[in-house]
């Protein structure tokens, strides 16, 4: 009796666990960047609010710009309401910080940091990620896609992402993200552009 309830139960689980397993290579394999797939940009818009007396009032919008040419050039624009900042780095060698108009040199240790991070070899942030979930494919916007959602980040700090691929490519569409700390929250869009064009140099 207990040997017929616990093989269905033990079979269920290994299929669970290869379901799980292979949402994970799935991911892995779609996020990964394809430098054959060549250079490209992220525009991301982000919205926070805040909480007052049970009410949400907007803290203001800013857009994020990140160009980069694999493996290792890198190009941030970050422009919030009353404050834009710029950094550049070039083949992982090289960068530079832009405020107040004006170009500095970045330590070298900040530019081994910031070629040598991960997620610049990742479409989507993925650090310390969990509860990823493969969500299928679905029409949005005339093609295909492939959706996952996953938390990454410090336990502390999560932030939980939606990400869409092309199914046919297998690269990056667009996605979202959404976090919250105390009682501040942000939602942030994304979308990704493939351009050969994009081309990151020593700023002048």
């Amino acid at each position: 009796m207990h040997s017929r309830i616990a093989l269905p139960m033990c079979l269920a689980l290994i299929a669970t666990r290869l379901a799980s397993a292979d949402c994970a290579t799935d991911f892995a394999a779609d996020n990964a960047v394809k430098p054959e797939a060549g250079a490209f940009r992220v525009t991301s818009f982000v919205r926070t609010t805040t909480e007052m007396a049970g009410k949400q009032y907007p803290m203001g919008d800013g857009r994020t710009i990140v160009e980069v040419v694999p493996p290792a050039s890198l190009y941030l624009r970050n422009e919030l309401p009353m404050d834009t900042s710029e950094v550049a780095i070039v083949d992982g060698k090289e960068g530079w910080r832009r405020e107040d108009g004006e170009w500095s040199p970045l330590d070298p240790a900040q530019v081994r940091s910031l070629a040598t991070d991960p997620d610049l070899r990742r479409y989507f942030a993925a650090t310390n990620l969990r509860d990823l979930a493969c969500l299928g494919e679905s029409a949005e916007e005339g093609r295909t896609v492939r959706t996952y959602r996953y938390t990454f980040g410090d336990t502390t700090l999560p932030v939980q992402v939606t990400a869409h691929f092309d199914a046919k490519t297998g690269l990056p569409n667009s996605g979202a993200t959404d976090n919250r700390i105390g009682k501040t929250q942000s939602h942030t869009v994304m979308t990704f552009e493939f351009d050969g064009s994009i081309a990151i140099a020593r700023p002048r």
